[in-house]
């Protein structure tokens, strides 16, 4: 997206002023843009691994990030790369590991999880199963669109066809 259509762009939060990350990332590049009402969830410190925005990344309001607790979980990451503009009320669940590469647009209401509960045998309530946790990589170019969900082992990338470029949904 090129300068003059982000500054013309109502809506978009104030840039982040640098050089230090807000409290509770580990990592931001040049020209982030978080809204007042992103929360995250994490715990634990770990320098290599947490919560990290490429350049120009775009957190508009309700965003909520979750890598949970470094120290205990060592899939926890969360990494956007450049030019990731994530939408109103989107969830974003880096527990068992979310790359999101660069130029991909989520939309609002986005659920994006890499965690769950395991569901198979005994406790039969599924809150006292261990949580299971599996990587997501949301590939460069990609549209997720509002209110999508993409859960644990997923591989999203975008696909260009003659008329379109769209999502196409990879399991490994």
């Amino acid at each position: 997206m090129s300068a003059n259509h982000e500054d013309a762009f109502f809506g978009l939060p104030e840039v982040w002023p640098r050089p230090a990350p807000p409290p509770g990332f580990d990592r931001i590049g040049e020209g982030v843009r978080i809204a007042g009402t992103v929360t995250l969830y994490r715990r634990g410190g770990d320098r290599r691994r947490g919560i990290t925005l490429g350049d120009g990344v775009v957190l508009f309001d309700q965003v909520r990030l979750v890598v949970g607790d470094l120290a205990l979980n060592h899939q926890a990451d969360l990494v956007l790369g450049d030019r990731v503009w994530v939408n109103t009320g989107a969830y974003l669940s880096g527990e068992g590991g979310l790359l999101i590469e660069d130029g991909v647009l989520i939309g609002p209401g986005a659920r994006i999880l890499s965690a769950g509960h395991g569901i198979d045998g005994p406790p039969e309530n599924i809150i006292d199963h261990a949580l299971t946790y599996g990587a997501i990589r949301i590939c460069r170019g990609a549209w997720i669109g509002a209110g999508a969900s993409a859960v644990s082992y997923t591989h999203l990338r975008a696909h260009e066809t003659s008329l379109h470029l769209v999502c196409r949904l990879l399991l490994e």
